[in-house]
């Protein structure tokens, strides 16, 4: 049977700085436009990215596989819970910030 593990763990890397980057530039929207809902949909991002990483944990950590994949399906569905907030929750602007918070 042939070793895939240089492949899951070249899949696992671009998994992890595709979803990252995308979370960064969700974050980057939140923090000019006060919408909380863009924190959570980062922050989820953040989640299901982590959740695919611990997936993999058997592979780059030596972790029992069926562990890896319980730990990374619970992060993953975390995140999914969190991007539904996202989604579906209210989304109102955080209140005017005061001159002194700025600092």
């Amino acid at each position: 049977m042939p070793d895939f593990t240089p492949l899951v763990l070249f899949a696992t890397a671009v998994t992890l700085a595709l979803g990252l980057a995308v979370a960064r530039l969700g974050y980057r929207a939140y923090r000019r436009t006060d919408l909380a809902g863009l924190r959570s949909l980062s922050a989820a991002l953040v989640l299901v990215v982590a959740g695919s990483a611990l997936g993999a944990a058997d592979q780059l950590l030596g972790v029992d596989a069926a562990l890896a994949g319980l730990a990374g399906s619970v992060v993953t569905a975390t995140g999914f819970v969190v991007l539904a907030v996202a989604l579906y929750g209210s989304d109102r602007p955080r209140p005017e910030r005061r001159a002194h918070d700025e600092n």
